[in-house]
C-alpha cells in the first residue's frame, strides 16, 4: 500500500480492505510515477528560469491518483505574472512540451475540444474574479479543479502558492480572527461548482444528442460525486478556518481526503464507508478498460443501459454509493448535524 496515500491506506486497513482495491492501489502507483517522472522530464527539456513564472498542472484521474492507461491528458499550463517579450515564446514550448509528454512519452489521450485543458491561464484571474460578473463557469471550473484535484509535474512551489493565495481569498473575512468551523464563503463555491458540473452535464446530453451520454453519466454519479464529497469532508471536519489546516487538506487527492473519515464514523457510518471504497474500487476497473468505456459511451438513453451487463451493474453501483453517502452524512452523529446544517440552506 505504499504507493498510496497514507490516508487511504490507514482507512483500507481500518475497514478490513486489504487486497481488496487492487485497481486503487496499481492506479496511485502509476499517478506518483507519472508526476515524478514528468517533473524530471519537464525541468530537462525546459530548465525552470526564476523571471519565468510558468507551471503545468495535471487534472483529473492523474491528480486524483486514479489515472489508468485509459486516462486523458488534462492539463494547464498556468502563467503567474505577464511575461517579458522575449520570453512570451516560453508559454508555447511549454505547452509542446507538455503535449508531448502526456500523449506520447505517457500515451494518454489530448485534452478535450472544450477549451478547459490543453491551454494557458493566468493565475491572477483565477483569486481575483470569485463570484464576480468575470467569474464565468470556465474561469469557476478551473479554479474549483485547481483546489479539488490538481498536482503540480512542473514546478510545485509555484502550485503551492496558488492554492495558498486562493484559499486566503476565501478565507479574507477570517484573517485576524479564524472562524470556528466549516469557511461557508468556500463551502458555497464548491457547492455551486458541483451544481454546475450536474446542469453541464445535462446541457452536453442534448447538444451532443446523446454521444457518450451513458459514460459521462457514469463519471458523474461516482468519480465527480467522490471528489465532491471528499472535499465537502475537508470542510465538515474544520474546527477552525485557518489556511494552513485547508491547504494540508487540499494537498490530498479527494480520496485521502473522504478516508479521513475512518477516525470518526461510527458502526453504521464505517460499514458505509466500506461500501463506498469498495464501489470507487470497481469502478476503476471498469475504467481501466477500453471495452468499458467504449459500451458506457455507446448509451445514448437510459433504455439503453440494460444492453450491457457490465454497464448497467455499474449504474446501479452508483445508486448505491447515493444510498451509501447519505448514510455517512446524513445518518452517522459525527457528521449528520453538521451536514444538515452547511448541506442544505
Amino acid at each position: 500500500m505504499l504507493a498510496m496515500h497514507e490516508n487511504v491506506a490507514a482507512a483500507i486497513a481500518t475497514l478490513g480492505l486489504d487486497g481488496q482495491v487492487p485497481t486503487l492501489e496499481r492506479a496511485a502507483d502509476l499517478s506518483r510515477r507519472l508526476v515524478d517522472d514528468s517533473r524530471s522530464f519537464l525541468a530537462k527539456q525546459l530548465p525552470p528560469e526564476d523571471d519565468v513564472k510558468l507551471d503545468v498542472v495535471a487534472f483529473g484521474s492523474i491528480a486524483r491518483q486514479e489515472m489508468s492507461a485509459e486516462s486523458d491528458a488534462d492539463y494547464l499550463v498556468v502563467a503567474y505574472e505577464l511575461l517579458p517579450e522575449e520570453k512570451v515564446r516560453r508559454t508555447r514550448e511549454l505547452l509542446e512540451a507538455a503535449d508531448r509528454l502526456l500523449t506520447e512519452r505517457f500515451d494518454m489521450k489530448p485534452p478535450g475540444a472544450q477549451g478547459m485543458f490543453g491551454t494557458v491561464i493566468s493565475a491572477p484571474d483565477l483569486t481575483e474574479r470569485i463570484g464576480l460578473q468575470a467569474d464565468t463557469n470556465l474561469t469557476h471550473s478551473q479554479r474549483m479543479l485547481l483546489l479539488e484535484e490538481s498536482v503540480s509535474i512542473y514546478r510545485p512551489q509555484l502550485h503551492e502558492t496558488l492554492v495558498r493565495a486562493l484559499l486566503k481569498r476565501y478565507l479574507i473575512d477570517y484573517e485576524d480572527d479564524p472562524k470556528d468551523g466549516v469557511p461557508r464563503f468556500l463551502l458555497n463555491d464548491i457547492e455551486r461548482y458541483w451544481r454546475t458540473i450536474c446542469v453541464d452535464y445535462q446541457a452536453k446530453r442534448w447538444a451532443l444528442r446523446g454521444e457518450g451520454w451513458g459514460l459521462r453519466y457514469l463519471k458523474l454519479i461516482i468519480s465527480r460525486k467522490l471528489a465532491f464529497v471528499g472535499t465537502v469532508t475537508s470542510l465538515l471536519l474544520t474546527s477552525r478556518a485557518e489556511v494552513d489546516y485547508l491547504q494540508g487538506q487540499f494537498e490530498m487527492p479527494p480520496l485521502a481526503r473522504l478516508a479521513q473519515l475512518h477516525e470518526v464514523l461510527q458502526d453504521e457510518g464505517l460499514e458505509a464507508l466500506r461500501q463506498v471504497f469498495i464501489i470507487a474500487e470497481e469502478f476503476a476497473a471498469a475504467l481501466s478498460t477500453k471495452e468499458f468505456r467504449e459500451a458506457a459511451s455507446a448509451v445514448t438513453t437510459r433504455r439503453e443501459f440494460e444492453k450491457h451487463e457490465q454497464v448497467s451493474a455499474m449504474r446501479h453501483r452508483g445508486r448505491e454509493l447515493q444510498r451509501q453517502l447519505e448514510l455517512i452524512f446524513f445518518n452517522d452523529p459525527s457528521l449528520a448535524e453538521r451536514a444538515h446544517r452547511y448541506l442544505s440552506f
